[in-house]
């Protein structure tokens, strides 16, 4: 039973999302949208950003782990947290503003360097193929891939083996590829497909830094949504049905590739040689991911420096002139747009953790085999593995003809459905790996099992459970897709007003909201990931305890 309230809500929906789709749009549609003109470069720009995008993030996460394997990660733990909960729009603007021709890298370098009194004519954001959208897609991937590596690295098993390959006169990055690496792999699966799959239908940054003459193919899906006429709506439907096909298809070419290539890369990681080709790619590859690193972090100075200048001049490294707080608490603080957010990630992660906790609840007492378990994990995470451009006009479609929610409900339920899955995703491995003696003490001392867990073990729990809302607030602030097209346009947001400035020409103006934005999702993080060490600061146990 606890497991039902998650599978109607989340898993039920996301389901139904395809047969929707295909049911709606009709037979022409969907061969009509097959001969939109630019239609195969827009495909083009979508799979090379994703692809590009998703492969460097998880190549630069790997050289950064094999880098700090076996020495101090403290700067990497301490970079990473407010990395992933930056918003995806906040990190796009602000990467589009460091790498624009008048942008703060070449203000920085000009005139000294380049000679430059005006900016130059060329531009890096949204060249025509994509790979500006590439290259923001690795930088908001990698903090997420990395962080679950981090998690893997962990286990006490991996460690002993890499000191074993480092005696037998292994290189470290040599080390790490062939005997780290394939350990990780297992636990890797998910969250690249996710980062992938997220890549092929990244509207917020598709319309930031991706090309506009095709865009690319979700961005163009959500345009032709919003053609008033039937015939592009249904257009609109049948690219969304498309983009899932799209996905399925790629999702299953790699995972071919990848059985193709298996049992060679088994033979190369047991030749016995002590360097190679990978390890000596891996050293410049972990410098390059540490200026990944510091550009994501001039990304968000960027922003603050583009909110609050009011005359900057190119090509002056610094505003000449700066705007005053009014806006601050205007338009940041107590507007309608940071109503909006607040009441939306506040509610949708209350909700989002209830059903991910009742829901992990369910499978320990289940105890399903390994098999079974992929089985609820794919259940809880459904959502995640359908492109956002699929699910969300087919949840609207379900609310237009079956259900006549308002748009707030809708909204709400449309973040409560990412919101859970993320959640999930970050409770999982603590619940399950949670030590069930706690419980049974509790039991044994005369406690009915409702107390046992709410005065034992979620105490216990209580830095995970921290951890789960902080992505959740995080990932209820950087939602667009869903409410944009869920609210029906009536619901003014941080995330949709810094899009919709950013790609107006506004600069000040996209900077102020996205600053807003990332100020909120920041906030929230560490606030949630502050409670543990509050609660547990005389517990010694609690406060180290890492369940």
């Amino acid at each position: 039973m606890p497991a039902v309230p998650l599978l109607v809500l989340v898993t039920l929906p996301s389901a139904l999302a395809v047969p929707c789709l295909f049911i709606l749009s009709g037979p022409s549609a969907i061969v009509e949208a097959l001969t939109l003109p630019g239609i195969t470069k827009s495909l083009a720009v979508t799979l090379i950003s994703a692809t590009l995008g998703t492969g460097l993030a998880t190549a630069l996460s790997l050289a950064l782990l094999a880098s700090i394997t076996g020495r101090s990660s403290r700067w990497l733990r301490l970079t990473m947290p407010p990395l992933l909960a930056t918003p995806h729009a906040a990190m796009a603007v602000g990467l589009a503003f460091l790498v624009a021709p008048s942008g703060w890298f070449l203000r920085l370098i000009s005139p000294w360097a380049t000679g430059l009194e005006r900016p130059p004519l060329w531009s890096v954001a949204q060249d025509p193929w994509g790979l500006s959208l590439a290259i923001g897609l690795a930088l908001k991937e990698l903090p997420f891939i990395i962080l679950l590596a981090i998690s893997a690295t962990q286990r006490g098993h991996l460690e002993p083996s890499f000191r074993a390959a480092l005696s037998l006169g292994y290189g470290r990055y040599t080390a790490f590829i062939k005997v780290i690496a394939p350990q990780l792999a297992p636990a890797m699966v998910l969250p690249v497909a996710i980062a992938f799959i997220y890549g092929l239908s990244a509207v917020d940054m598709g319309r930031v830094l991706g090309p506009t003459t095709p865009p690319p193919f979700a961005v163009l899906a959500l345009s032709k949504l919003s053609d008033p006429s039937a015939q592009g709506w249904r257009l609109g439907l049948a690219l969304s049905l498309h983009l899932a096909v799209i996905t399925l298809f790629t999702l299953l070419a790699f995972t071919g590739l990848a059985l193709a290539v298996r049992p060679g890369l088994r033979a190369w990681a047991s030749n016995g040689q002590r360097r190679n080709v990978v390890g000596w790619i891996l050293g410049p590859l972990a410098v390059l991911g540490r200026f990944a690193v510091l550009t994501s972090a001039l990304a968000l100075a960027g922003l603050v420096l583009w909110a609050f200048a009011q005359r900057w001049r190119f090509p002056a490294a610094l505003p000449e002139r700066w705007t005053g707080l009014d806006w601050v608490w205007a338009r940041g603080l107590w507007s309608v747009e940071s109503l909006n957010t607040l009441w939306l990630a506040f509610a949708s992660s209350v909700l989002g953790l209830a059903l991910a906790l009742s829901f992990v609840l369910a499978e320990r007492q289940a105890r399903p085999s390994a098999r079974a378990s992929i089985g609820w994990t794919g259940a809880a995470v459904l959502p995640l593995l359908i492109p956002q451009m699929t699910l969300i006009p087919a949840l609207l479609l379900l609310d237009l003809t079956v259900l006549g929610l308002s748009p707030w409900a809708l909204a709400l339920w449309g973040h409560v459905m990412f919101t859970a899955a993320y959640a999930y995703l970050s409770l999982r491995g603590a619940v399950m790996s949670l030590d069930p003696r706690y419980g049974k003490a509790a039991l044994a001392l005369g406690r009915p099992p409702w107390q046992a867990l709410m005065l034992v073990e979620l105490p216990v729990l209580l830095r995970p459970l921290m951890a789960s809302v902080a992505i959740a607030l995080s990932v209820s602030v950087a939602a667009y897709l869903p409410t944009l097209t869920l609210g029906q346009g009536r619901l003014e947001t941080f995330t949709v007003e810094a899009v919709a400035a950013a790609t107006g020409g506004s600069r000040r103006t996209a900077a102020q909201f996205a600053l807003s934005q990332a100020f909120w999702a920041l906030l929230f993080f560490f606030a949630a990931l502050a409670v543990p060490d509050l609660a547990h600061r005389n517990r010694r146990g609690l406060a180290a305890h890492v369940a």
